[in-house]
């Protein structure tokens, strides 16, 4: 029987320790890496219509300035006025499931309190305690705390450089991968950077539309915690499905401590906005948005939120995107005639 050897070269073996080298790399610094990611994601969904102001005589520093300025004003209004509304409509939902007898032994308001005293308080005496403890502890959370603001700021600066430049993403790709491979990269990240984008501006628009009816049908009723349960729809709505679905079971539920008329108007308006949604919203909002499985997404989303939190969940569809564009436009391999 013959035997077969198998030869490695010092090339594929460098090569086989580069890629682990760069692996280790990626993990040493995968703070740095989500940051970079995050600014392309960000990065990808301003580009359009930065590059739309831009065929408009609108310099693109000005356009992205103006977007950059539009989202920030956005931001500091719904944190200035939006948020103590939904913090307060909370802790009145705490306390008032808190305060329901149900007649069972381990009861939805039993739960809830012990979220509140078991997690909700030992989180503020714990930072209480920390800032009184000693300099270890009180530099420590300050460090977290500057590291998180960095880590904002990053963000926001690499997106802004990104979007400044039209090709800047592109021409660094091509520096970074071989000549055979550079028409390759470059047409994956083209369709991936148009993808993205369309979907995180559609999914912006769904998400608000959707909270936005939902708590103006909860305020025609004058039902309570109408803001919360609003904004509760939007966060869902970025799960395809599934999401709505579970944001219009809490919300009955929510709705049902109070009345069981409110809960039947609760159901009533999570139905209608439901086939507003299915027939209208999604076909004008994401029919060029993705062309992916919603049981991708839903998967991609867990995997997200299990590997990196709220920032792999924000990840996790572009990077799925990625993936189904290098699948799809892979090389094919070279084609061998016989010649006679």
């Amino acid at each position: 029987m013959p035997k077969t050897t198998i030869e490695i070269s010092w090339v594929s073996l460098w090569r086989v320790v580069a890629v682990i080298l760069l692996g280790l790399a990626f993990y040493l610094a995968r703070e740095v890496a989500l940051a970079f990611l995050l600014s392309l994601v960000i990065s990808s969904a301003i580009d359009g219509p930065v590059t739309r102001l831009e065929k408009k005589r609108v310099p693109r520093i000005l356009g992205t300035l103006m977007i950059f300025l539009g989202a920030a004003f956005i931001l500091f209004f719904i944190i200035y006025n939006v948020l103590p509304i939904v913090i307060f409509e909370f802790t009145a939902l705490l306390k008032n499931l808190s305060g329901l007898n149900l007649g069972l032994e381990n009861n939805a308001s039993e739960i809830l309190s012990r979220i509140y005293k078991e997690l909700l308080i030992p989180d503020i005496s714990g930072l209480t305690s920390s800032l009184f403890k000693g300099s270890a502890s009180l530099f420590g959370a300050i460090g977290k705390i500057l590291s998180g603001f960095a880590f904002v700021f990053s963000v926001l600066v690499v997106s802004f450089y990104l979007t400044l430049s039209r090709d800047g993403v592109e021409r660094f790709l091509r520096h970074l991968f071989p000549d055979e491979s550079e028409d390759y990269v470059s047409r994956v990240y083209s369709r991936s950077k148009r993808k993205i984008g369309r979907w995180l501006q559609a999914q912006i628009i769904l998400s608000f539309v959707i909270g936005l009816l939902v708590f103006i049908g909860l305020s025609i009723a004058k039902a309570k915690y109408s803001l919360l349960i609003g904004l509760l729809a939007a966060f869902f709505e970025i799960i395809p499905v599934v999401g709505p679905i579970f944001s219009g079971s809490v919300a009955i539920l929510i709705s049902f401590t109070v009345s069981p008329a409110l809960a039947l108007w609760t159901l009533s308006i999570f139905a209608a906005v439901h086939l507003l949604e299915s027939n209208i919203f999604v076909p004008v909002f994401m029919q060029k948005a993705l062309d992916i499985h919603p049981v991708v997404v839903i998967i991609s989303l867990m995997v997200g939120l299990q590997i990196a939190g709220v920032i792999g969940m924000i990840l996790a569809v572009p990077l799925a995107v990625v993936i189904q564009e290098l699948v799809a436009n892979r090389p094919k391999p070279p084609q061998f005639t016989k010649t006679s």
